[in-house]
């Protein structure tokens, strides 16, 4: 028997549960909150009305489900909201037992980490919910502008239709601009995270056009203080899908990105060496492509963004000279043996020992 099971039986009021569930509910250990909600109900049963379990504890057992390691526990989730609509109507607990926007976002939250066929549905139903409830009252729910939108947006992304979270996103910014909506309300609704999954998600699926438009963006509330900061990854992560891409200016495009990265004195920067190793990936793919003058052109703009920061003598600064090589190799340009023999020159000047090493492998 643990120790929350032994003290339970000592609890005498909510106030005494309600912690020890929020504990174990962070954890994700669902089963012993819901072990703990059901005995609360038998305890109450037996005329301790004081232990009748109200909204909040029931909460807490629908966020112990939404954190649990089990994949899918939108089941469970489920009937646990069926049995809080059912004693609400029924007026059986005579406190307020119907599930508020924290109930229905830890549901959402257990379809976020399922498989569920049906999860964009149910989500989208379960938001409607929220907002009728809001439109009830005459105000905007933040709870759910903080938690719920963002819940919405993720399920989208997760079961393919990216799009239809990009609408939104793009909507919520088009209104901001125009002066439809405060800057407190739109800094809530579009948090960094949202809009970086958004950007993610773009580069997964290999638009650097869509994903280099959410950067913009990002950048652009960035400036006018609405969202929080922008990072060197999230520049990265955008030159990398332009890299991967097979469009026309595709070079040039990833280009502009380093360069708006190099000009952002607000950005916050990774460690050289973490910056570094991210370019390397990115070159490792333009040498399996053959893109040689493309992988080159990274090479002078990788340069060009470190060369006041730290002396050239690391082994990330040579194999970024050595994929830039392969990829000259790998391409069928007239000019690639010149540019070939021109970095191994350079290698040889800057990394001696380590160039001469290289060769020898």
């Amino acid at each position: 028997m643990t120790l929350s099971r032994f003290l339970m039986h000592f609890f005498e009021s909510q106030s005494q549960f309600s912690p020890v569930m929020n504990s174990h509910a962070d954890v994700g250990n669902a089963r012993l909150t819901e072990d703990l909600l059901r005995f609360m109900q038998k305890r109450a049963a037996e005329g301790i009305t004081r232990l009748l379990p109200d909204v909040q504890i029931y909460t807490i057992v629908l966020k112990a489900l939404s954190k649990s390691e089990t994949v899918d526990t939108t089941d469970q989730a489920e009937a646990i909201l069926r049995e809080m609509y059912s004693l609400h109507e029924r007026g059986d607990y005579g406190k307020p037992i119907k599930p508020n926007t924290f109930t229905l976002v830890s549901v959402m939250n257990c379809y976020l980490k399922s498989n569920h066929p049906d999860a964009i549905r149910r989500v989208e139903a379960l938001c409607d919910d929220i907002l009728e409830r809001s439109d009830e009252k005459g105000e905007t729910d933040r709870s759910f502008n903080d938690y719920g939108l963002a819940a919405l947006l993720q399920v989208y992304c997760q079961h393919g239709q990216p799009e239809k979270a990009e609408a939104i996103v793009e909507e919520a910014y088009n209104d901001f601009i125009a002066g439809k909506a405060p800057v407190e309300e739109f800094g809530i609704k579009l948090k960094t995270r949202t809009m970086v999954m958004m950007l993610n998600e773009w580069a997964r699926l290999n638009h650097p056009e869509r994903a280099d438009a959410m950067l913009r963006r990002m950048r652009d509330l960035r400036d006018r203080g609405v969202v929080d900061d922008l990072f060197s990854l999230h520049y990265l992560t955008v030159a990398d899908c332009w890299n991967r891409s097979d469009h026309p200016s595709a070079g040039e495009r990833a280009d502009g990105i380093l360069q708006m990265l190099e000009t952002d004195e607000n950005v916050v920067r990774s460690k050289a060496s973490a910056q570094k190793g991210f370019y390397l990936i990115v070159m490792k793919q333009l040498a399996r492509s053959g893109k040689g003058e493309r992988a080159e052109s990274l090479l002078r703009r990788i340069q060009s963004i470190f060369h006041k920061k730290e002396k050239p003598n690391t082994e990330v600064d040579l194999f970024l000279y050595l994929e830039a090589t392969q990829a000259w190799r790998q391409s069928e340009d007239p000019n690639a043996t010149e540019r070939i023999d021109a970095l191994e020159m350079e290698m040889a000047e800057k990394f001696p020992k380590k160039f001469a090493a290289s060769r020898g492998a």
